[in-house]
């Protein structure tokens, strides 16, 4: 699997206009040799799963499919599949490792119905329930937006009255859980569910609905795999290939999503199956233990933990890190703007007024030098993201500094001048980046 994240040297890197922003007064420049590099984690700790994928791959017996299956999956269901974050090497194997069972989709043609009457049924229930809880959210932001503190407090009363919340189980859709794709109701029969899942994706248009249809088809094609692999295949090895090829495309997704689904966060997809996994068919092994471990953790790393006292853990200082956040959409610009923020650890609150925390500033200088290297290689939604991260810290601190300079507590020299360069810095930046 390539590495498809080595960039040659951006010719961004030597235009005079990057180099007047630097790092926060203070703060000397991190040399490269001894940066700690979030992403190069990541590809290591890939590999290392995808070695152990090979190296388990290496035990199994593949046999040759059908000419109609093959034909299939190379042009209907990898280009879909793809689409997902699944990895085209992995999913050309699980066909063959249980081939006699995915055989059983028998030809079909473009108008064959592929679901039963029933599931179709049931999907399109799905579907309306999200867009029907869509609209009922748009709705109470509309209206939320008209009133007042006093009539928000009473509506809210009066929303969790009982009575409300047992009307809003008239409305629920029969949970997506029930459909075909749960490990202990898959039957061999099934296998034909899983091309018309491809097809309901790729068709869709409601994203909530699709971020659904992208978790029933990862967890389909392992769970289906899994429950029904040829007999003669070493079942702890085939164990071995189907975690450690999740995990691979845990990483895979977590560095960098397809392009047009950033904002579908496919990466929890493959850790929420291979921690199933892990836990259900391998409790005693302890390498798939710390390699689920390793996943959550890398996760973490992306998109920080809060508690009642802030950040959960202190991770080491790494402002790069960041940049694979703000590669994931919404939720990325979310994460970040919530790290770097006023309201994060940036700074934090003492008896003489607020200090402001070292290791944070060099880690926001860190991501905006990244930010100015690595634009020019991002693609189009992550370089919208970095624009909304600009502009969403430049305006969070225009507030935070108006809002204290009429303030009657003393404000710490410190705080007084890094406001105002952070603001410099993400205004420059943003002014280059255009």
């Amino acid at each position: 699997m390539p590495n498809s994240l080595q960039r040659d040297p951006l010719p961004g890197r030597s235009d005079p206009s990057f180099q007047s922003i630097g790092v926060l007064p203070g703060h000397v420049n991190q040399k490269k040799s001894h940066r700690y590099n979030f992403e190069r984690h990541i590809e290591g700790c890939r590999k290392a799963c995808q070695e152990k994928y090979l190296s388990a791959l290496r035990k199994l017996k593949r046999v040759a499919l059908s000419e109609w299956l093959a034909r299939l999956i190379e042009r209907q269901i990898i280009p879909t599949l793809r689409k997902t974050g699944f990895d085209e090497t992995l999913a050309r194997t699980l066909f063959t490792v249980a081939a006699s069972a995915w055989e059983r989709m028998t030809p079909v043609t473009e108008r064959e119905i592929l679901l039963n009457p029933a599931l179709i049924k049931k999907m399109r229930e799905i579907r309306s329930g999200i867009l029907l809880k869509e609209e009922r959210e748009k709705d109470i932001q509309t209206t939320i937006s008209g009133m007042n503190a006093r009539d928000v407090l009473f509506a809210a009363r009066e929303q969790a009255s009982p009575e409300y919340l047992f009307s809003l189980v008239q409305d629920v859709c029969t949970s997506w859980i029930i459909l075909p794709r749960v490990y202990d109701h898959l039957k061999k029969e099934h296998s034909h569910y899983f091309l018309g899942y491809l097809r309901y994706f790729d068709k869709e248009m409601n994203p909530k609905f699709k971020r659904i249809l992208a978790r029933v088809i990862t967890e389909f094609m392992g769970n289906y795999t899994c429950l029904h692999m040829d007999a003669y295949q070493p079942e702890d090895r085939m164990k071995k290939v189907l975690f450690y090829g999740y995990a691979v495309m845990f990483w895979k997704n977590l560095k960098n999503p397809p392009s047009g689904m950033e904002d579908f966060d496919l990466f929890e997809n493959y850790l929420r199956w291979a921690s199933m996994f892990q836990n259900r068919f391998a409790p005693f092994d302890l390498e798939m233990a710390r390699a689920a471990e390793r996943m959550k953790e890398g996760r973490e790393r992306a998109f920080p933990v809060y508690n009642a006292f802030g950040l959960a853990q202190r991770a080491r200082p790494d402002g790069a890190r960041f940049l694979v956040t703000l590669r994931h959409g919404d939720r990325g610009i979310r994460a970040a703007m919530r790290y770097f923020g006023p309201g994060g650890p940036l700074f934090r609150n003492a008896p003489d007024g607020y200090f402001s925390n070292s290791d944070t500033l060099m880690e926001l200088s860190g991501l905006l030098r990244e930010m100015k290297e690595r634009f020019p290689s991002e693609g189009p939604r992550t370089q919208r993201s970095m624009r909304v991260f600009l502009s969403k810290i430049a305006a969070e601190y225009e507030s935070y500094r108006t809002k204290h300079a009429f303030s009657t507590h003393n404000t710490p020299n410190e705080l007084a001048f890094v406001v105002p360069r952070i603001l410099c810095m993400a205004r420059e930046l943003k002014g280059i980046l255009g």
